[in-house]
């Protein structure tokens, strides 16, 4: 279908303009009006006006300097939304050096009425990491725990998150390493599997420091925690 005034490259009319405001035909020769309007929106200088209006165009010449502007009051700004629940958080991967901490999987728990609801995260090199929880402003008991570390959590090792105005910041302190399975407790279970894996290159469980080798240093992470447990999570 479409307009015969126009050139088959646009011959809707009405059309719409583009995301800037931009709009345009080719037509024949003759005089043209241009009217623009949008819901909720009037001539600046009519109020009682739902558009504006160009005085009489003669074509030729081209016009590309034809400005139409309209007053939309009742049209309210879209507010972005701020993201609920964040929470931007700290820790420190005991021994992993820096270019090996995001290779290190964590689980944040955060207790919500009665349960617990599960954030997994990686952190960047500097051991920074933020998760989005939609949860509401309040004040939140947390666990946190690698992948081959033993749990921290709140109020032993550090304050309750406190979500304030859709946003909290939190350090969740240093997680110890050594645990090669999820008992929580770093005892002669990891040592045997440490024991089978010396020496062993790639993704191992008794690899502590994340550097894909099992070693002496792993060896001293496990050594050094021995007999120690984490912190489980208490929901009030």
């Amino acid at each position: 279908n479409g307009d015969p005034i126009m050139s088959p490259a646009n011959q809707t009319n009405p059309d719409e303009t583009d995301v800037d405001g931009h709009f345009g035909w080719d037509v024949i020769e003759g005089y043209y009006v241009v009217r623009a309007e949008y819901p909720g929106c009037v001539d600046p200088n009519k109020p009682d006006q739902a558009y504006v209006e160009s005085a009489v165009l003669p074509i030729p010449p081209p016009v590309t300097d034809l400005d139409l502007r309209l007053s939309c009051p009742a049209i309210a700004a879209t507010p972005t939304p701020t993201p609920p629940g964040l929470i931007n958080g700290h820790l420190t991967w005991q021994g992993v050096a820096a270019a090996n901490r995001p290779s290190v999987t964590g689980t944040l728990i955060l207790c919500n009425v009665d349960a617990g609801a599960d954030y997994t995260f990686t952190t960047d090199t500097s051991g920074n990491f933020t998760v989005t929880t939609s949860l509401p402003d309040g004040a939140y008991h947390w666990r946190v725990k690698g992948g081959r570390h033993i749990t921290n959590s709140s109020p032993t090792d550090g304050g309750d998150v406190n979500i304030i105005g859709a946003h909290a910041t939190q350090e969740f302190g240093t997680q110890k390493g050594g645990n090669t399975n999820t008992d929580n407790i770093i005892n002669a279970l990891d040592f045997n599997l440490l024991k089978g894996q010396f020496g062993q290159s790639g993704v191992k469980a008794a690899d502590f420091d994340y550097n894909l080798i099992v070693n002496a240093q792993d060896f001293t992470f496990l050594k050094s925690n021995f007999g120690q447990a984490g912190h489980d999570l208490i929901c009030p």
